[in-house]
């Protein structure tokens, strides 16, 4: 199980039966008047502090120092007491099963937290990209409709353009006509009067 950068509240939810634990037992009767138990549970509070829940193992006498105890005893109880396991890897380090045991429920409920937040937060990104897709199309609709208005009303024009050119030669033609008439009128009546003129 990785911990890498997973946070957790500072406690640890030490079991009641730790103390009746075998390995515990061992390590109370090897180091007597409660030095052992302390040496354990203050590793395991220390472990908890550390990146990934590990420690250097070169480093152990200065953890020693730390807790008030001795290098040999802290070095004998995580060799030997099964509450602690040294891994290699590029260095020597050690960590708890037992620790790791105990933060795990924690553990799994921070890591399911944050998958839902980033199931949560991917939802909301989709639904957010689906908002500005269907504006898009919204947008797009809307500018189709407008060039469709500007062709319809730009035929009208056209028609109309044609309509007062028409209407506009029918009215020369009726003007033309209309003089045409006039003309014939004035023709008649000079006649007329001419003919009257002569029978006086």
């Amino acid at each position: 199980m990785s911990n890498k950068n997973i946070k957790i509240n500072n406690f640890i939810p030490i079991e009641v039966d730790l103390l009746t634990d075998l390995r515990m037992l061992r390590v109370k009767k090897e180091y007597p008047n409660g030095s052992g138990f302390g040496v354990v549970v203050m590793t395991l509070l220390i472990l908890k502090t550390k990146p990934n829940f590990l420690f250097p193992l070169k480093d152990i006498d200065l953890l020693a120092d730390e807790i008030g105890t001795s290098f040999t005893i802290l070095d004998s109880i995580i060799r030997n007491s099964g509450f602690f396991k040294i891994i290699n890897d590029k260095e020597e380090r050690f960590l708890s099963p037992y620790l790791n045991h105990l933060l795990k429920p924690y553990i799994q409920t921070i890591e399911n937290r944050s998958k839902a937040g980033k199931i949560s937060a991917m939802k909301r990104k989709i639904e957010s990209l689906e908002q500005e897709a269907e504006l898009k199309e919204q947008l797009q609709n809307a500018q189709n409709k407008l060039s469709e208005l500007d062709s319809t009303e730009h035929a009208k024009l056209v028609d109309f353009s044609g309509i007062d050119s028409s209407q506009h030669k029918i009215t020369e033609h009726t003007i033309k006509e209309d003089n045409q008439s006039k003309k014939l009128l004035k023709k008649e009546n000079h006649l007329e009067f001419r003919t009257t003129m002569k029978v006086h």
